[in-house]
């Protein structure tokens, strides 16, 4: 008698349902194939983005001035702080450059 899962997901005609890490017989072999994808993606993927990145970090476009680093970012390009924190000991001026 068929199991549920095989009543659930019928096979088609002439194939085998004994491919898999929980089905008898199958010895793994579909999830081996399954983490061969996984990690063939996420390699890509690390490639593709160092590559990429590689080319940014060339041109310089990775990083901002240290001063508008010091400032922020959302001080300098937007005019406005994220968080209203007590700053001490600096004085932001014009474009939200700093000046001690």
């Amino acid at each position: 008698s068929p199991s549920a899962t095989m009543a659930a997901y019928p096979v088609a005609e002439g194939a085998t349902a004994t491919y898999g890490a929980f089905y008898p017989g199958g010895g793994g072999m579909q999830l081996g194939i399954q983490l061969l994808g996984v990690v063939s993606i996420a390699a890509w993927t690390m490639l593709t983005t160092g590559f990429l990145f590689g080319i940014l970090k060339a041109m310089k476009k990775l990083r901002v001035p240290a001063e508008k680093e010091f400032v922020g970012m959302d001080a300098v390009s937007h005019g406005g702080y994220a968080y209203h924190l007590e700053r001490t000991g600096a004085d932001v001026v014009g474009e939200g450059l700093l000046r001690r």
